[in-house]
């Protein structure tokens, strides 16, 4: 897998720009610019979409569980947890 192919799944897995730039070397505003010159711009629902899919082939339903109630536990807004 390329970097911007890598930088591109961690963006649409919903990883920050300091996380993506530290595995990638590739900043937000350059993947952003290299994905539209490439004609290529995701929507918020494309992003959730790629996200459910990632997940639904990645984890099981324990393993959901399982994480939802430790971010319940951990954090007090669980709409603010990433």
């Amino acid at each position: 897998m390329t970097n911007l192919k890598k930088a591109e799944d961690l963006y649409l897995r919903g990883f920050n720009g300091n996380y993506i730039k530290n595995e990638t070397g590739i900043t937000i505003q350059s993947l952003l610019g290299q994905l539209r010159s490439n004609g290529i711009k995701y929507s918020k629902e494309d992003i959730r979409n790629y996200q459910y899919d990632y997940i639904l082939n990645n984890f099981s339903k324990d393993d959901v569980i399982e994480a939802y109630a430790w971010v319940s536990k951990s954090f007090p807004d669980v709409e603010k947890a990433q």
